[in-house]
């Protein structure tokens, strides 16, 4: 892949409203793909959704990270079409849904151990 192809990819998610970094490292963002330069190689990571930085691979060639981050951008494409198919919101939760609705505050659960 090259970088005219990425474009078009990234464009895509753009449209989506997925957010990227292109040519700069990660930062203090949750849930973005990301692809730089260090020390002579491509690094291509995601942040996870308390904007960590996980999944670093370190790429040699150019047309291998390009290939590696577009597809991790692309698979947020998908996770959100599917999550708009299926009616979910950006969570994964239908509205309305509670998580843990049927589990009581720990002070509560505290209070019925006593």
């Amino acid at each position: 892949m090259d970088d005219i192809d990425a474009g078009r990819h990234l464009a895509v998610a753009e449209a989506a409203e997925i957010r990227f970094n292109w040519m700069h490292a990660p930062h203090d963002e949750p849930d973005v793909s990301s692809i730089y330069r260090r020390n002579g190689r491509w690094v291509v990571s995601t942040t996870d959704e308390r904007a960590s930085e996980e999944g670093v691979h370190e790429h040699l060639d150019h047309e291998a990270a390009l290939d590696d981050f577009v597809s991790r951008v692309n698979a947020s494409v998908r996770l959100i079409e599917w999550r708009n198919r299926e009616g979910l919101g950006c969570t994964g939760q239908r509205p309305g849904n509670v998580p843990n609705a049927d589990t009581p505050p720990a002070d509560e659960t505290r209070r019925r151990q006593r």
